[in-house]
């Protein structure tokens, strides 16, 4: 899972840092900052060894983690995908 996830979560990870630091709604802040602390933990379990993970871990959690991540990116995607769209026209 982590070669499949890792590169786009840690590019995405870059971006919402990048955009963090320009000028914002408050709100819209405060999402950005939830979904960057969101990868953040993402990123530290890719970091923990595979013999360190409990097998009931294993067999109860990592379905619903990778659906995270993929909602997660999903999620973005979307998003950057209607805004070249919006910017085509």
């Amino acid at each position: 899972m982590k070669e499949m996830y890792y590169p786009e979560i840690k590019e995405l990870f870059t971006k919402l840092s990048n955009k963090c630091q320009q000028p914002m709604a408050p709100d819209q802040f405060e999402k950005l900052k939830h979904y960057k602390t969101t990868l953040q933990r993402v990123m530290a379990y890719f970091k923990v060894q595979k013999s360190s993970i409990p097998p009931g871990f294993k067999e109860d959690k990592v379905d619903s983690f990778e659906r995270q991540i993929q909602a997660i990116l999903g999620s973005f995607k979307k998003r950057h995908s209607a805004s070249q769209q919006q910017r085509g026209q």
